[in-house]
């Protein structure tokens, strides 16, 4: 038969089955509550979850401002929208030159 793994929980110290520990070392209990204490530090906005989540939030917050920045600078001098080859000119939508003879 195949050998059994065991493994301990990294915050309980129990020993379960290799297959019911999490990939982060956890027990099923374990993981749980740290979800719990995870979505509790979010709601009270502090400690170190929030303070991880707050600091990545700021820094995907300036990539996006610096995005927009770029892409204004590159947008600046050009017209926003391309010339357009027909007008509509009293209800009727006909070529630019015959609409500038008018």
């Amino acid at each position: 038969m195949g050998e059994v793994k065991l493994k301990k929980c990294r915050r309980c110290g129990h020993v379960f089955l290799a297959s019911h520990i999490s990939k982060r070392g956890l027990c099923p209990t374990c993981g749980i509550q740290a979800i719990q204490e995870a979505v509790e530090q979010l709601k009270k906005k502090q400690g170190p979850v929030y303070e991880k989540w707050r600091q990545a939030y700021e820094r995907s917050r300036e990539l996006r401002l610096q995005r927009l920045r770029e892409f204004h600078q590159e947008r600046r001098g050009k017209p926003r929208l391309p010339e357009l080859d027909k007008v509509v000119v009293d209800m009727r939508i006909m070529p630019r030159e015959e609409a500038k003879k008018k």
